[in-house]
């Protein structure tokens, strides 16, 4: 396995993780306020939320949640594959279910990554068992007499290492080790890159989902979007209200959608 050049880590993280937040933007720019309005609105009546304003940002809070964790999923498994192909010239498999293959140390590797250990239902773990399955079979079809390790590959967590499944299952930093073969510096690095990183964008992340929603004026970047969009037109007229239900003037549609009638 050849050595890690921590350099080309930190410019693969640089270039990509923008992308986490594009699509942040993107989600938002896509999303139509009939969607938006599929939550379950007796929740929010729950937490006394009474004005259109409160309703939309909470919902949208809600949205976003949901989708951020999947978005920066997909970052990790990008930058899993990038460490491997660096350092055992490793490639994404098209084996289905499997994610990369490698070898190493005479091994033939067939690795899926998941982002975080709470990946699946039993069924989505017993598809992912007969694909590792498949892949095997399929590398000593082809190899006779190769030596091949299934592995489930989980980017982030701690727990031991262990077979599970007729594959083994390795998470957080014994993931990245097997990966690179650099014990400490990798996950440590990953982890201040990251940080870094994420302060300098933050900042032109949010401020770029606040007016795609508000329509503001942007600042100049190669990240802007545009600045019309369904949702952002429909999100502008509820956000500009923040009118209580049970304010004079208040019109039937917001009284329905901040008061859940």
């Amino acid at each position: 396995m050849k050595p890690l050049n921590l350099d080309e880590v930190r410019e693969y993280v640089n270039e990509n993780v923008v992308g986490f937040h594009q699509q942040r933007i993107k989600s938002l720019e896509e999303l139509d306020l009939r969607e938006l309005l599929t939550k379950n609105p007796y929740l929010f009546r729950a937490k006394n939320i009474m004005a259109a304003g409160e309703l939309i940002t909470s919902l949208l809070d809600a949205f976003l949640s949901s989708s951020e964790e999947k978005i920066f999923g997909d970052f990790l498994e990008g930058l899993a594959l990038f460490v491997v192909q660096k350092t055992c010239n490793g490639h994404k498999s098209t084996a289905p279910g499997v994610d990369l293959e490698f070898f190493n140390r005479s091994v033939h590797y067939v690795v899926s990554i998941k982002s975080g250990p709470k990946w699946g239902n039993s069924s989505q773990q017993a598809k992912l068992e007969d694909d590792l399955k498949k892949a095997v079979a399929r590398v000593k079809q082809s190899s006779r007499g190769a030596n091949v390790q299934p592995v489930l590959g989980i980017c982030y967590g701690k727990t031991k290492t262990r077979y599970v499944r007729g594959y083994l299952k390795v998470v957080g930093q014994n993931f990245w080790y097997l990966l690179s073969e650099n014990k400490d510096l990798l996950l440590q690095r990953k982890i201040t890159l990251l940080r870094k990183i994420a302060a300098d964008r933050e900042e032109l992340g949010v401020t770029l989902i606040g007016e795609s929603i508000t329509g503001g004026h942007r600042r100049e970047s190669k990240t802007q979007t545009p600045k019309s969009s369904r949702f952002a037109k429909a999100a502008r007229q509820w956000t500009a209200a923040r009118v209580p239900v049970d304010s004079p003037g208040c019109g039937h549609q917001r009284r329905r959608i901040a008061g859940f009638s």
